[in-house]
């Protein structure tokens, strides 16, 4: 071996070594992001990159959007709104009828933009004796959990043993959903007796151009009197009248003015006509009886008899 000289150092491991590269901020500086953050962020708006972001953004809100709208359906639910109507099963021809429908909000949500239509059969009028078809209501927004009252008076005007049906829907959009949403419900009254009854009699079938003769009987099926009462042929387009007895309102050829019609009394009037018309078409006559109102006929009943024309 060479002889060299070997020098050996000794070291204090106890010594931390120096820490000159870390260095505290001075007063007053920031730590600044690194600028490739910066380019990044930037670079998602660049004019190359732009369509993509957009496109990215615009997935984000309708996922964000959807889950929103299933969110508010699971609060909403169609089959928690409910319709009653409440009517008598039974009623008088002519009678005064107050119908009340009740609507019921059981969601967790509120119910706006709401109306109410109820479509009436044939034969239904108003109080003020307006034949009536329809009636749409607008209704004033309604609470969750909660419930409210609307009340319309009708009268249903038919033959004992007729059956009306009433259907009620009711329109609205939940405070949570801008969908529009229909719940509907229908009922049903029966005619089981009238103040005053009619009855027609006439030829079941007539010779066009042959005269043809109707009697027609009124009763008084109450146990009182009824003052005021008017009763009114509506003829069809082909009957030409030539006589009644009793004679009608004068200058008239189809009103029969009775001040008073007592309890349980029956009158009649014969009708005498000439008839008209085509093979195999019904002819009508239709008999209405009600009380004057304010000028306004309120009926009580009515009735339609059809004559069939035959060969000759």
């Amino acid at each position: 071996m060479d002889d060299k000289e070997f020098k050996i150092k000794e070291v204090n491991i106890g010594m931390a070594p120096k820490q000159g590269s870390l260095r505290q901020p001075e007063v007053g500086q920031t730590n600044k992001p690194p600028k490739g953050k910066m380019r990044g962020l930037v670079s998602l708006f660049s004019k190359k990159n732009l369509p993509k972001t957009l496109i990215a953004v615009f997935c984000v809100s309708a996922v964000v959007a959807i889950l929103s709208f299933v969110a508010g359906k699971s609060s909403f639910n169609l089959d928690n709104v409910k319709i009653n109507i409440r009517i008598p099963s039974s009623v008088s021809s002519g009678e005064e009828v107050v119908v009340k429908i009740d609507y019921i909000n059981d969601n967790r949500v509120g119910l706006k933009d709401m109306y109410l239509t109820v479509d009436y059969p044939s034969g239904t009028f108003s109080i003020d004796g307006k034949e009536l078809n329809q009636e749409r209501k607008s209704l004033e927004p309604i609470a969750k959990k909660s419930q409210g009252t609307e009340e319309f008076k009708v009268r249903f005007v038919g033959e004992k043993g007729d059956s009306k049906n009433i259907t009620v829907k009711l329109n609205f959009v939940p405070q949570n959903i801008s969908s529009p949403f229909e719940s509907s419900t229908t009922s049903r009254v029966e005619i089981n007796s009238v103040l005053v009854s009619i009855n027609i009699d006439g030829p079941e079938k007539a010779i066009a151009g042959e005269e043809a003769n109707y009697l027609i009987e009124y009763e008084n099926k109450t146990e009182e009197n009824i003052y005021n009462l008017n009763l009114e042929l509506v003829y069809d387009k082909d009957f030409k009248f030539k006589s009644a007895e009793p004679a009608p309102k004068q200058d008239t050829n189809n009103i029969w003015q009775i001040d008073v019609l007592k309890a349980g009394e029956k009158r009649s009037i014969n009708l005498i006509g000439d008839l008209n018309g085509k093979e195999g078409e019904s002819k009508s006559l239709k008999v209405v009886i009600g009380r004057i109102e304010n000028d306004q006929l309120i009926q009580y009943s009515q009735s339609e008899y059809l004559t069939l024309i035959s060969p000759s």
